[in-house]
């Protein structure tokens, strides 16, 4: 059969015809794809409310403050001035009785050592020492003072070492001008041996008189001269308005150079202390009288017993009683302290995310099924900085609720609204 001239034409037209229409269905569809798709981002992302996981955490219920260090403790004074030379560094720990620094005064020695040597010679112009029976005794002496010295070299006792040495040179024949001991002469030999006594115990003031009076912590720093933060006052005495007026500036010594009367060094016994706390409220420890707690002064953790709280009109202070760590934290004697009253598994979300329900009950949205939202009741434990921090709740994961119920409370894997005011009122479900 033959073809008509044109069907060529004709069949080139339909396909044409047909691929326009797939091309339209084609571009229909691909519209419709990219209108979901940009829905759905728009939902997402600028409709939906932004959500968060929230973020495990360890709660510390705490109570601070600034607290006072109160401790045994002795301070040695210096008995002449000289040069000072330590062999105990500050902070380390001695027993006692150990040679804690020494202070050479030998320049200072000279003019008491003449005037020693000139009442022992008036001693014996008075006692007419000259026979021979005496001259054997002082000799038998002599003998016995240079095996003292041996014996006090090799124990190191050298208090009695000096004082030896200072008695042996006095009993060595000086040449002495008489018109010197005028003076000395007008009193009685039991004057001259007193007055002796005195010259040669101040000789012999060396380092032997330094020495740790307990063992504890030695230090060269001064911060309660009036002992107003002694354990030998009762807890009472630390109240509020008597802390106030305490005074713990620091005074450091330790020097090369000392002078005579000035505090020299001091011992702290470690082995028990106190630390006396202002705190707020006395319903913050109160229910701690009597038991241990965790504490940090400074950067270090140890127990504290809570012995007594005193409470009056200034404020209140809260005693504390503790046996370690205290060559950690001895200085400075005013300081932060941080009781740690409990420690608690808890979450941390954006505070944003809490919110007031019905009934004022405190709560979160949480994402539920098909774009609902499920409000659950929290426990606000406290707000730092842009976050809240929210009980896990007891055992079963409930928290208190109105009506004096309990509900079901946040878990960790809750995913968390973060833009509470998106929300769509309808969409919520309560419990």
């Amino acid at each position: 059969m033959k073809r008509p001239g044109n069907y060529k034409t004709k069949l080139r037209r339909k396909r044409r015809s047909k691929m326009r229409r797939r091309r339209l269905l084609f571009f229909l569809l691909a519209l419709m794809i990219v209108a979901a798709i940009s829905f759905l981002i728009y939902t997402k992302f600028v409709v939906a409310p932004k959500t968060a996981m929230p973020q495990v955490v360890e709660y510390r219920d705490v109570v601070k403050g600034k607290g006072y260090l109160i401790f045994d403790e002795k301070v040695v004074f210096t008995k002449a001035n000289g040069i000072a030379i330590y062999n105990v560094q500050e902070g380390k720990k001695v027993a006692k009785n150990v040679a804690v620094a020494d202070i050479n005064v030998m320049n200072d020695n000279s003019k008491v050592k003449d005037q020693l040597i000139r009442i022992q010679a008036a001693i014996d112009f008075k006692n007419d020492s000259s026979n021979e029976e005496e001259k054997e005794d002082k000799q038998r002496e002599d003998e016995t003072v240079i095996r003292n010295i041996q014996r006090f070299i090799r124990d190191e006792d050298y208090e009695k070492l000096v004082s030896s040495i200072n008695t042996l040179d006095l009993s060595t024949k000086h040449t002495v001008n008489v018109s010197e001991l005028n003076e000395l002469l007008k009193l009685s030999i039991s004057d001259l041996e007193e007055e002796k006594e005195k010259l040669t115990e101040k000789i012999a003031s060396t380092s032997n008189d330094y020495k740790s009076p307990i063992s504890g912590i030695v230090s060269y720093t001064f911060d309660d001269f009036k002992k107003d933060l002694s354990l030998e006052l009762p807890d009472e005495t630390f109240t509020a308005d008597y802390l106030k007026k305490v005074n713990v500036t620091e005074i450091t010594r330790g020097k090369s150079k000392v002078k005579e009367k000035r505090a020299f060094f001091r011992c702290i016994g470690d082995t028990f202390y106190k630390i006396a706390l202002p705190i707020d409220d006395v319903r913050l420890l109160s229910p701690y009288v009597g038991k241990f707690v965790p504490v940090r002064i400074g950067k270090v953790m140890t127990q504290a017993y809570v012995k007594d709280i005193n409470e009056d009109d200034s404020g209140t202070v809260a005693i504390l009683e503790l046996k370690d760590h205290l060559q950690q934290v001895y200085v400075p004697r005013n300081q932060k302290v941080v009781v740690i009253k409990d420690t608690l598994p808890a979450v941390k979300v954006p505070k944003e995310a809490v919110v007031k329900g019905k009934k004022g009950q405190m709560g979160v949205y949480v994402n539920a099924v098909r774009h609902f939202v499920k409000f659950i009741p929290v426990d606000v434990l406290a707000v730092r900085g842009n976050y809240a921090i929210l009980s896990l709740g007891d055992s079963k994961q409930t928290v208190a609720v109105s009506g004096g119920k309990r509900g079901k409370t946040i878990r960790p894997n809750d995913e968390i609204i973060t833009e509470p005011k998106k929300v769509n009122r309808d969409k919520i479900v309560y419990q």
